[in-house]
């Protein structure tokens, strides 16, 4: 489960920023010097935040609005344009000597909990609401020796939950932001994944507006969601936010459309669900500049 954790954050910015260099119509982001300002504001960051220091062997990349400070415990990454955008895990993060007891655990409990550790590290908790709990399990087995209706689930051991939240504004959901959070035994943060840029005050009127044009009915779905093999599963108006990975932050008021495609081969009837952001003329509104959609079938990557 924690196999080569601290590089799991250099990859993923690793990852997120080759995507982007393959979207067509932008330009992959430029790597740069770290200077020792910037080194003195990650350790000072990561100290205030976490209480770590970072040690010697600290290694520092920049690229784009990215910066991360790795070495061998752990890999921090934030945002330059935003420094809340952030993400770490910790080593130690989900290595139990006994398995966790989720019925202590639970929401009446981890939530105050992960608030105050939020708050303490400087990170703003205003319109964030419980979304979920992310758990991860242990275990071991000989794969040859198991039976075909083996279920992990029942053999393996909890050793760590993570909590998810929702974020709202005025009583829009904010699409894009996300907040990941786990806690270590005594409290301070373990791992952690937190986008929560600031919202335009403009966007938000507009959002808000927006939003009552679609409980009124007076907003009209795409056409090409009308297709008899598509099924909308929701509308929800909210601001829409671009992700932690892309390379230029993007806020617009938007209403997102989730459904349900049917293929056309009656043998085989492969679903596909998806979400798609719509402006208030029903034009497809596309926030980030990363790839998330597979290759077409020349080949060609779209952005999303």
């Amino acid at each position: 489960m924690n196999i080569h954790k601290p590089t799991a954050l250099a990859l993923f910015s690793a990852i997120a920023l080759q995507a982007f260099a393959q979207s067509p119509g932008f330009e992959p982001p430029r790597q740069r010097d770290v200077s020792t300002t910037e080194r003195a504001d990650l350790a000072k960051t990561v100290a205030t935040r976490f209480g770590l220091n970072l040690p010697a062997d600290t290694s520092y990349n920049a690229a784009g609005p990215f910066r991360v400070a790795s070495n061998k415990l752990f890999s921090y990454l934030e945002r330059t344009d935003n420094p809340t955008s952030s993400a770490i895990e910790l080593p130690d993060y989900g290595l139990a000597t006994k398995p966790l007891d989720l019925a202590a655990n639970g929401r009446d409990v981890l939530v105050p909990r992960a608030l105050d550790a939020l708050k303490k590290g400087g990170y703003p908790v205003d319109g964030l609401a419980f979304a979920g709990f992310q758990d991860e399990y242990v275990g071991a087995g000989q794969p040859q020796l198991l039976a075909k209706d083996f279920d992990p689930r029942k053999t393996s051991v909890p050793v760590a939950r993570s909590l998810r939240f929702e974020r709202y504004s005025y009583g829009l959901p904010v699409f894009g932001s996300e907040v990941l959070v786990g806690l270590m035994p005594e409290g301070t943060i373990g791992r952690l994944r937190y986008h929560a840029p600031p919202l335009d005050a403009a966007k938000v009127k507009s959002a808000l507006e927006l939003s009552k044009l679609v409980t009124s009915g007076g907003w009209t779905l795409p056409r090409e969601l009308g297709a008899a093999n598509i099924k909308v599963l929701e509308v929800r108006a909210g601001i829409g936010v671009s992700s932690l990975a892309s390379l230029e932050p993007r806020q617009a008021p938007v209403v997102r459309v989730t459904y349900r495609r049917t293929g056309s081969d009656p043998k085989l009837p492969v679903q596909s669900t998806r979400a798609a952001y719509y402006d208030a003329k029903g034009a497809e509104v596309l926030l980030d500049d990363v790839i998330i959609t597979p290759p077409t079938a020349d080949g060609t990557l779209k952005g999303r």
